[in-house]
């Protein structure tokens, strides 16, 4: 017994449509990533001096023990944070 298959109904086609439609219309305007922290600085960890420094000095030590690791040698970072007024 052979049975139609149902054909999608053109409220649900219409519905899609639209919203592809609304997708492809919007303007997509690409950022560097100096734009986008600029613009976003709680994302990058720098809304507030505190945090700011934590974030700095953190990227500073994980990036140098990459590099350390990736030269299979054993870091040596020395790090020094004086406050200026």
């Amino acid at each position: 017994m052979m049975t139609k298959k149902k054909q999608p109904s053109s409220k649900g086609n219409s519905r899609s449509k639209s919203k592809s439609k609304t997708y492809e219309e919007q303007k997509l305007k690409f950022k560097s990533p100096a734009e986008f922290f600029a613009e976003n600085q709680n994302i990058a960890g720098f809304d507030n001096p505190g945090k700011a420094l934590y974030t700095t000095v953190r990227e500073l030590v994980e990036n140098s023990l990459d590099a350390a690791e990736s030269i299979r040698t054993l870091p040596e970072v020395h790090l020094k944070i004086t406050e200026l007024s």
